[in-house]
């Protein structure tokens, strides 16, 4: 005989995973390095580990990128190869688009508003630039400000394979 739990369960059915993280990238489109690459690949090994540790369904994640060639379509792939589930927010220009086969691909928009909504979207924003420092016209650095405003982490993944946060960068919030 079914009790109400087991009832609750048939209609109801718990999700099969656990913690829920929202993760972003923006990165240049000239791709990442290699010590840039390793360091998101343990960054998002680390997020995995660690939501783990809180509860023992495996986590699912949503990474958010803009499905460009270069660093959206690398971290596709390192986003894959860790099990996350892939939301491609691809740009109106067809030009530099990777066509990723993401879970889930958004209607194309401009890259300006496509990067805000990848910045609005997730709960913490991972930057890969090609520069060490900001500067104007980057859109790497752009979506980076996005996130600070929007009061996001935002964890910046330096050519040579450092990590920081984006304050460090003089990036504040509005």
């Amino acid at each position: 005989m079914n009790t109400a739990p087991e009832v609750a369960e048939l209609l109801f059915p718990r999700q099969p995973w656990g913690t829920l993280i929202e993760l972003g990238y923006t990165g240049s489109r000239d791709g990442m390095t290699a010590p840039q690459m390793r360091a998101v690949f343990t960054h998002v090994a680390r997020l995995f580990a660690a939501a783990l540790a809180s509860d023992p369904r495996p986590p699912r994640v949503n990474a958010h990128h803009g499905d460009c060639t270069g660093g959206d379509y690398e971290f596709h792939v390192i986003a894959t190869v860790l099990g996350c589930r892939t939301i491609a927010h691809p740009p109106s220009n067809p030009s530099r688009r990777a066509h990723c086969k993401a879970d889930e691909i958004r209607a194309p928009k401009d890259y300006l508003v496509r990067d805000w909504d990848i910045a609005a979207e997730t709960w913490e924003l991972l930057a890969a630039p090609a520069t060490m420092e900001p500067y104007l016209g980057s859109g790497t650095w752009t979506t980076a400000g996005y996130g600070v405003q929007m009061n996001h982490p935002v964890t910046v993944f330096l050519p040579d394979g450092s990590v920081h946060p984006a304050y460090e960068f003089g990036l504040r919030r509005a």
